[in-house]
């Protein structure tokens, strides 16, 4: 399973025991072999074959016997990495309570089932939940005379992916470079749960202050799947997507699409269709927008949004998400009430959820600010850039969405022909774009652009011909 915290997918770990339903005397061939095609990732066809040949067993051994509760949970599996949660949710369940009949609960099935509901309610943002459910495996892994490092690892691996949904991003760092730490003393070089561990603190570090250790990271844990894996498992297209997702970030536009791609051409050999490709499918349209590949970009985010509302339903906070991106290629088109449609959208399903204060409320009211602007709808524009800057001034004080509200609202003022206001707005998100780095960013000449009308409005015509200058020597072929 895996889970996308920041813009990264993260990794959580699943225990795979082995040996759930193999029997000695071969009789269940057809069970053995959907349970290999479950864990290659090809689980549309494991669970066709699991429907096909759990009523045969079920009439050779009863309802209730422990080798239908494991087939059960393999179809569980199935299930769930095709994104219908709470369908898994209801199997993973009636699994555990059959194998409650004849195991005990510190054995090795049991755990692994119960890892697995822990993810489950994971996908459904249950993190509370979830959280509760790993600790108790935890406790009770603590409790052993003898623990089993590599299922304790699974279980801080999966606690750390909780801890980042929650935002605990400390604590879930420890987690990470606690296990990992582990792993690199006790499992070969190119063991699949090494990739799982890189995966996981390379994402945390690439969006949290260190991109460059965070793509060695990444890098390592895809050549280990690739390695390990095969070409065309799914877990190769969630390393892809969290390179593409740092690639966008740092700006390296057409490598992003390259990833992106080559992760959706696997999900779709893998018939995957899921909240964690409705993820993927989303960023690319991102990546269409900035190379005004317009048509596409509308496409791939539509699709995405198709899918998270029939994964997750029409109120949750992914949806939103996908509806401010929606909202994001209306703007450029400037079907402006139609985006203005999607940003009111998505702010009533964020504040039901997790209230006005909220990073995701402040891009869908930065949003909606732009389309109100340029319907010269000023009051309402400057009502709604205030609580996007008062957020995004908490949470990403030195980031460009800071940036992009200040312009926003700069140009309000200059609409009010405040242009003192409009001045400072300007300069401090110029000052924020400038602190970034880089090649010039289409957000820092636009600043520069309005800064030199703002000043000639201010009759200061020589440090506006100065601006001028600067912005044709950032872009030299313009005249």
């Amino acid at each position: 399973m895996r889970r996308r915290i920041s813009g990264i997918t993260v990794g959580v770990a699943v225990l795979l025991v082995g040996g759930l339903v193999a029997r000695a005397d071969g009789r269940w061939p057809q069970a053995d072999a959907a349970k290999a095609l479950v864990e290659a990732g090809r689980f549309a066809e494991g669970e066709a074959m699991l429907n096909r040949v759990l009523p045969v067993i079920e009439r050779e051994v009863g309802q209730e016997s422990i080798e239908v509760g494991k087939l059960l949970y393999i179809r569980s599996i199935a299930v769930h990495e095709q994104g219908r949660y709470q369908e898994a949710e209801e199997i993973c369940r009636e699994s555990l309570r059959i194998a409650g009949n004849s195991l005990e609960a510190d054995h090795p099935v049991t755990l692994e089932m119960r890892n697995r509901l822990g993810g489950i309610l994971q996908d459904q943002g249950r993190y509370q939940e979830a959280l509760a459910v790993y600790e108790e495996l935890l406790a009770k892994q603590n409790q052993l005379s003898t623990t089993n490092p590599r299922v304790v690892s699974y279980l801080l691996n999966n606690l750390g992916s909780v801890y980042l949904q929650l935002r605990r991003v400390q604590e879930a760092q420890e987690k990470f470079e606690y296990v990992l730490a582990l792993q690199e003393k006790t499992l070969a070089p190119d063991d699949p749960d090494l990739a799982i561990s890189l995966n996981n603190l390379g994402g945390l570090l690439s969006w949290h202050g260190d991109p460059e250790t965070g793509e060695r990271m990444l890098r390592r844990a895809l050549a280990i799947r690739e390695k390990r894996l095969g070409a065309d498992h799914p877990d190769i297209a969630w390393s892809l997507s969290n390179l593409a997702e740092l690639s966008k970030h740092l700006h390296r536009i057409d490598e992003a699409e390259a990833l992106y791609t080559r992760a959706m051409s696997i999900f779709r050999k893998g018939a995957i269709s899921d909240v964690r490709v409705a993820r993927t499918l989303t960023n690319l349209g991102f990546v269409y927008q900035m190379q005004r590949k317009y048509d596409q970009a509308e496409a791939a985010i539509q699709q995405g949004l198709t899918i998270r509302e029939k994964c997750l339903g029409p109120d949750h906070p992914d949806v939103a998400e996908s509806l401010i991106h929606l909202s994001g290629v209306m703007i450029v088109r400037e079907e402006l009430s139609m985006a203005a449609q999607h940003c009111e959208r998505a702010l009533r399903i964020i504040r039901a959820s997790s209230g006005d204060e909220y990073l995701p409320a402040a891009f869908a009211l930065n949003n909606l600010g732009f389309v109100r602007r340029k319907q010269k709808r000023y009051s309402e524009a400057g009502a709604v850039l205030h609580q996007a800057i008062g957020i995004f001034e908490k949470e990403t004080p030195d980031g460009s969405h800071l940036a992009d509200a200040l312009w926003n609202m700069a140009g309000v003022q200059f609409a009010w022909r405040n242009y003192r206001e409009a001045e400072g707005l300007l300069r401090r998100a110029i000052e924020i774009r400038e602190k970034r780095g880089g090649l010039p960013e289409p957000g820092l000449l636009k600043a520069l652009e309005d800064y030199a009308a703002v000043l000639r409005k201010l009759n200061r015509n020589a440090e506006a011909k100065a601006v001028d200058g600067r912005v044709k020597g950032l872009m030299p072929g313009r005249q």
